[in-house]
């Protein structure tokens, strides 16, 4: 089982952790030309990971954990109720969306400032897995 963190901040449109949450999805605010690493990335997961919704936009913060649940199809699909992005179906277990649950983390992981990430530090890991 892999553990990934995403994103859930659409640029003009905000934080959308909640629409995700309530349509049960992880999406990609950018389309496929744009990013296609990003798309690579998703691609990866499987049916059973792990996956996160995180904010981290400089290495100075900690990681920010908004929700933490398991990939229940990970075909890449257009989501027309979350703004027409593209991503897969996700059993969220927890919403800390309202006070997310910050997790130090130290300036070498430069990958989790990016949209999806998949995590590699076993703390992290671990301390994610705690919260579930």
């Amino acid at each position: 089982m892999a553990v990934w963190g995403i994103g859930a901040y659409f640029q003009g449109e905000g934080d959308i952790t909640k629409d995700c949450l309530k349509e049960n999805v992880a999406v990609i605010g950018y389309k496929e030309e744009e990013k296609p690493r990003y798309y690579e990335m998703l691609q990866s997961v499987e049916v059973g990971d792990l996956i996160f919704i995180k904010s981290r936009f400089m290495l100075n913060q900690p990681l920010r954990i908004k929700a933490v649940g398991f990939v229940l199809d990970n075909e890449v699909k257009n989501i027309s109720n979350v703004y027409n992005a593209k991503g897969i179906k996700v059993c969220w277990k927890r919403d800390f969306s309202d006070k997310p649950i910050q997790i130090e983390k130290g300036r070498k992981h430069v990958d989790d400032t990016h949209t999806i990430y998949q995590e590699k530090d076993e703390e992290v890991i671990k301390k994610i897995v705690e919260l579930i």
